[in-house]
């Protein structure tokens, strides 16, 4: 799996680069001058495709970053936004099946597996479901409860925000909220990484 962590800190340019501050800290101060490091790094780094695609994933992953206006996962791995994001990603593989191997996708693989385009978009959902529903999860049952609902919810499990544990006019905004982004099923993939659609 392409690790664009690993990437930034293999083709740095030393500690006073933007490449740098967001390998090491997640930070990221400056979105246009972290892309502009990248973009410098093509035409010296693309002796294989390995490399190639690595540099080409960095750059997709901190566009991605930089239209959601958020920091590197690493920046605050205990910030009430991440602890939602992994707790939604713990429930997807966990309610998930490997029809492979007739068995819960957690049973054999973790969130390591998740392929580079499929944890963006799931990241992406989640980050613009909690920006929207903040005030509502935060006031309540809080963002690990949320983010495990939220799976459930917008994939119609037999559980949810529906199931009784929010009050009422929470689970109804968040229940519709849910619906809206319609459903996600993982699968696993000919490169035994985990996909999404």
């Amino acid at each position: 799996m392409i690790n664009p962590r690993k990437t930034a800190y293999e083709w740095h340019g030393g500690q006073s680069s933007e490449l740098y501050a967001f390998a090491s800290s997640g930070i990221i101060t400056n979105h246009d001058l972290l892309r502009g490091e990248i973009f410098h790094l093509r035409p010296d780094h693309t002796e294989g495709p390995w490399t190639k695609q690595n540099i080409e994933y960095l750059d997709s992953y901190v566009a991605v970053l930089a239209e959601l206006k958020t920091n590197a996962p690493w920046a605050e791995p205990d910030s009430p936004l991440e602890v939602f994001i992994k707790q939604y990603l713990v429930t997807a593989l966990w309610s998930s099946i490997d029809y492979e191997n007739e068995a819960p996708m957690d049973d054999k693989y973790d969130l390591e597996d998740i392929h580079f385009d499929t944890l963006l978009q799931m990241r992406a959902d989640c980050v613009d479901f909690y920006a929207i529903n903040r005030e509502a999860i935060d006031n309540n049952l809080g963002p690990e409860q949320a983010g495990h609902d939220f799976w459930l919810t917008r994939n119609g499990h037999g559980a949810g925000f529906w199931d009784g544990d929010w009050p009422k006019d929470v689970s109804d905004q968040l229940d519709i909220n849910s619906k809206n982004y319609g459903t996600y099923d993982l699968y696993i993939g000919d490169d035994n990484l985990i996909h999404g659609e």
